[in-house]
């Protein structure tokens, strides 16, 4: 037996090759070729047409270098802008969820479509209308089937939600310069028109109904699921998460304020899980359901509600099921020098005023010495090495408030 490995890059693992490397004649090739599966079954697996299933060129192998153009290479399908719809024939409130704003974040897509296949079968009445959109587009489809996805192509998508940079990106629109926009521009632009677009059309058939955005993201550190919000939608007791409401006020103009302030959106981020935890998807999927019934589109009944608020709670230690008041960022001076030293990999952990908890090149960064009160660290940077760049966020530090 000889194994020949694939590319870091490819989608497929390679199972086992039992022929004689040695026989030319094709046919022979053929039939005593590898079993090639698309790697992974779980929800993050690229999305493979069904002609291409068993397709691949294993390159670097002269022992099948005869086979080359026997097989096409596997097909990637790409996501459109929009995932899917769902209600719209009554009045209700309309709920807008993205998911892949950070371009390796695809639980909140994989959520969604979830959600509304089970919409679908069930024929769920719904009161109100339900939109899924991709946030990060382009980077969403440039990264899949990499080894090592990217969390952006030219800045953090969600980040830059500002009157100032706003009307920048209008101007150019406006005046013929789109290609003068970096590729996280030009997917502001994009995504901001089909938020006024949207909000145009509820405006004019439900004035009275409120609009909600929820911003589906995971974390590179497991643990505890978040809800960030920008002023209270929900009781803690109603959806059980972390929940975060001043968080924005130590980041660079996110989108969820931006959108509540000048939209009027009760828009939030539900922080779901560590990126590759197959729970993620469940988080998501189970915050969008109550999102759903507080907001009054669907009735508890008309889905397994004690099921999906069990699943939320469960996620969360009771200790940690607070409301929380975030007071510090840190942010990443050398990206090559980067190095988390905190034991535990959690994205909330206890922490002490002035303990050390990363080294950032030369620089020991510390917890800061005037919180006195009980301190959390909140989502370590724990991406890849290679998505890390200067200024990314290295950790946040909040205190909690009830």
């Amino acid at each position: 037996m000889f194994i020949t490995p694939l590319s870091p890059t490819s989608p497929y693992a390679i199972q086992q090759y039992s022929g004689n490397p040695s026989v030319s004649n094709q046919k022979a090739h053929r039939q005593s070729l590898p079993t090639l599966t698309p790697q992974g079954t779980d929800e993050f697996s690229p999305r493979f047409s069904s002609e291409a299933q068993t397709a691949a060129v294993l390159p670097g192998s002269s022992a099948i270098k005869p086979l080359l153009g026997i097989f096409n290479p596997p097909e990637v399908k790409p996501y459109g802008r929009i995932l899917g719809q769902y209600g719209g024939k009554s009045s209700g409130p309309l709920y807008i969820v993205v998911g892949g704003t950070h371009a390796n974040e695809l639980a909140g897509i994989k959520a969604f479509e979830q959600v509304l296949d089970e919409l679908k079968t069930n024929n769920v009445a719904f009161d109100g209308k339900l939109v899924g959109l991709v946030g990060n587009l382009s980077g969403v489809n440039k990264n899949l089937g990499k080894a090592v996805p990217q969390r952006c192509e030219d800045r953090d998508l969600n980040r830059g939600w500002n009157t100032e940079n706003i009307a920048k990106l209008k101007d150019a629109e406006k005046s013929g310069r789109l290609n003068t926009l970096n590729a996280e521009d030009t997917e502001t632009l994009a995504l901001l028109n089909q938020f006024e677009a949207l909000k145009a059309d509820h405006v004019q058939n439900n004035p009275k109904q409120p609009i909600y955005l929820l911003d589906m993201h995971t974390t590179s550190s497991a643990g505890a699921p978040q809800l960030l919000t920008s002023k209270p939608v929900w009781q803690l007791r109603d959806m059980p998460l972390p929940t975060f409401p001043k968080h924005h006020k130590v980041f660079n103009h996110m989108m969820y304020p931006y959108l509540q302030d000048k939209l009027g959106f009760n828009a939030m981020i539900v922080e779901a899980g560590q990126h590759k935890d197959k729970k993620s998807v469940k988080t998501a999927k189970a915050a969008l359901w109550l999102a759903m019934e507080l907001g009054g589109a669907v009735d508890k009944n008309s889905f397994d509600y004690k099921a999906e608020y069990q699943h939320l709670k469960s996620q969360t230690p009771p200790e940690l099921l607070k409301v929380y008041d975030t007071k510090h960022l840190e942010k990443i001076t050398d990206p090559t020098g980067f190095k988390p030293l905190l034991q535990s990999k959690a994205n909330m952990v206890p922490v002490q005023p002035g303990q050390v908890v990363a080294k950032d090149g030369d620089r020991l960064l510390k917890i800061p010495e005037s919180l006195t009160q009980p301190a959390y660290l909140l989502m370590m940077n724990r991406q890849h090495p290679q998505t890390i760049k200067k200024y990314d966020e290295a950790y946040t530090v909040a205190v909690a408030t009830s």
